[in-house]
């Protein structure tokens, strides 16, 4: 996508030099092929030049894969489904925002990283740019006592070892998913209490938290120095639960996210990629019928969860 800076440099470019002649209409500037008669002289194509040494410059754009399932694909709120999901949204975000970024998408809904890593599809995204990032998404229960824990941490690494094979620069996200709320029958099992994982909402999301960051520390452990961020979405939701009651962010089945929820979870991937607020960003989104208070209130949690220091940490190495 061209910015507005970009266009900015085109246009204090063309001030600065006078064609000697119009570009052919035959010429297509977008692909650079020549249909008939060649493009302006050297003289006049410099102006067009500097667009796009400038674009192909790093920082123009950000490219980014997101990896994930449902919680990706934005399932049970099908018009944001349809629209492209949470990564669409942080496209329309960022680029709300004055930012430029363009992402590709491989989610399976019900699926983990583990599955992903088998599939060829997967390996052929990988190999498909030269991403910027790579945003990981695990199943919601793997990273918990009832999931694996270490399948995920073995998991992440090998998607950031791919990464970083095809990619020497890019970067790795990891996408906290959210707990179950309490009326989700993992939390609250009246009469059946097989079904019951965890005492409560917020001792899933201790364990999904301290489990992120835990990948998070392995990843940066094998290459100090690799930056290895966590999209902190599962605390985010906690926050607006807490401050925002009314707000609603989880769908119908306790499970996935509530339109809103999704819009959440798109503004703090947003605000970590970039290290911005997403304060003021549009919430006039595709399949989103949000008001501005409300928006502005779930900008305002994701500012929030973004620039505070985690609220849960794992120990390190010498802690006691």
């Amino acid at each position: 996508p061209i910015t507005a800076a970009a266009i900015t440099v085109f246009s204090t470019a063309m001030s600065n030099f006078e064609p000697r002649r119009k570009i052919p209409k035959t010429f297509n500037l977008a692909n650079g092929r020549q249909t008939s008669e060649p493009p302006m002289t050297t003289r006049s194509t410099l102006p067009t030049l500097i667009v796009f040494l400038c674009l192909s410059l790093p920082g123009w754009s950000e490219n980014v894969l997101f990896v994930g399932n449902s919680y990706t694909i934005g399932s049970r709120s099908e018009p944001i489904a349809s629209a492209g999901g949470v990564p669409k949204y942080v496209e329309d975000i960022a680029a709300s925002k004055g930012k430029a970024l363009t992402s590709q998408t491989v989610a399976v809904r019900s699926q983990d990283l583990a599955h992903h890593l088998e599939q060829p599809a997967t390996q052929e995204a990988i190999q498909a740019a030269a991403w910027d990032w790579v945003v990981l998404q695990e199943l919601s229960t793997k990273p918990t006592r009832v999931g694996d824990p270490d399948g995920f941490f073995a998991d992440a690494m090998t998607f950031y070892e791919r990464a970083r094979a095809s990619s020497p620069n890019a970067k790795v996200l990891l996408y906290q998913t959210w707990p179950r709320p309490a009326e989700s029958s993992y939390i609250n099992a009246t009469g059946k209490p097989s079904v019951k994982k965890f005492e409560s909402s917020e001792e899933m999301l201790r364990e999904v938290v301290d489990n992120y960051a835990e990948a998070a520390r392995r990843i940066e452990g094998a290459e100090p120095g690799r930056q290895v961020l966590v999209a902190r979405v599962g605390e985010a939701f906690a926050l607006a639960s807490a401050k925002y009651p009314h707000l609603v962010v989880y769908g119908k089945d306790s499970h996935h996210a509530s339109p809103d929820g999704y819009y959440l979870a798109a503004l703090v991937i947003y605000g970590t990629l970039f290290s911005d607020s997403p304060v003021g960003a549009s919430h006039e989104l595709p399949g989103l019928s949000i008001d501005a208070d409300t928006a502005r209130s779930l900008q305002e949690i994701a500012a929030a969860v973004v620039a505070e220091a985690p609220a849960y940490e794992t120990p390190t190495s010498g802690d006691q």
